[in-house]
């Protein structure tokens, strides 16, 4: 992958991270994190995958960049 398909792939899973947090909140101030459990838990689950992907690529890109950019003297 190049740069930026990683930083396209980073700012794409802020988004799904940023919306799951938002509905997040409105399950738990209409109290529907009560009645669809369920439901509930798996925003959870979609909230956990996308922060370890998002992660994995900044990890990646991290590396990628350090590879493309070796330290002086180095």
């Amino acid at each position: 992958m190049h740069e930026s398909d990683y930083r396209k792939l980073i700012d794409e899973l802020q988004t799904v991270i940023r919306n799951t947090l938002k509905l997040l909140d409105a399950f738990e101030d209409s109290g529907m994190n009560e009645h669809m459990i369920d439901d509930y838990e798996r925003l959870h689950s979609i909230l956990n995958t996308a922060i370890a992907d998002q992660r994995r690529y900044h990890a990646e890109l991290l590396d990628m960049l350090k590879q493309n950019n070796p330290p002086l003297g180095g």
